[in-house]
């Protein structure tokens, strides 16, 4: 797909909407030197996007959604360098990411339902404020988070290869945890309960159900009773 203006300096926000037959092939904006966001999300029927080509030149370009589309590789690639928020979900990438800390404006990521992107958590950039790796492929530890004091949402269920290290930590900002279904242990479980109770904070959202173990205690574990006095839900399984 070939987009083709008179003046693309001119043009900041590029919306491909819905269209029948779906947008297929590629989108280059390269020329857009101002543009500023773009989005090919129709819907939970998306595009057919494969490919969707930047340049070091899309210096503006802040906001990049391309949810339901065909987009294979690295996020990497869709990453204009001072983007802010990128939203990849329900696409076909294949490559695990290992490092986002260059992108340091950066403070969404999604990348949702792309089961064979893999790899480990990579290290973000301290601007991070929500993190969406939901049924990514993802393996590994769950690095200490306690450095990143913009994250407040960290969404990583359905990841069933991860695993939380005993010395695991988390910013006294996060308050929106999703790991349903990372087939957990009791003692992992337990230390997320214990990490985030330690933080004293109220009214946030932690999700520990689905195919994870039960915490110690089960609905009477301590650090649960304590989280809930203070206005979380909290779920286990």
């Amino acid at each position: 797909m070939v987009i083709s203006l008179t003046s693309p300096q001119n043009i900041t926000s590029i919306n491909l909407g819905t269209s029948t037959p779906k947008l297929s092939g590629t989108v280059d904006v390269t020329s857009f030197i101002n543009l500023v966001a773009f989005e090919a999300y129709a819907g939970s029927t998306g595009n057919d996007l494969e490919g969707f080509v930047i340049s070091e030149a899309n210096d503006k370009l802040k906001y990049v959604s391309v949810l339901y589309n065909k987009l294979t590789g690295s996020i990497i690639q869709y990453m204009p360098i001072n983007v802010e928020n990128i939203s990849i979900q329900s696409n076909l990438l294949d490559t695990p990411i290992t490092d986002l800390s260059i992108f340091t404006q950066l403070q969404v990521i999604a990348t949702s339902n792309n089961p064979n992107m893999g790899g480990n958590i990579p290290t973000l950039p301290s601007s991070i404020n929500v993190v969406d790796f939901g049924r990514s492929g993802l393996t590994g530890d769950i690095p200490p988070l306690n450095a990143y004091t913009n994250l407040i949402r960290l969404w990583v269920y359905l990841n069933p290869n991860l695993t939380i290290p005993s010395n695991w930590t988390a910013p006294v900002t996060l308050k929106n945890i999703l790991f349903q279904s990372c087939n957990l242990e009791t003692t992992e479980v337990d230390t997320i309960l214990a990490v985030i109770n330690s933080l004293g904070t109220s009214n946030g959202v932690l999700n520990l159900g689905g195919i994870n173990a039960t915490p110690t205690g089960g609905n009477s574990n301590s650090d649960k009773l304590a989280l809930e006095a203070r206005g979380w839900s909290v779920t286990i399984s």
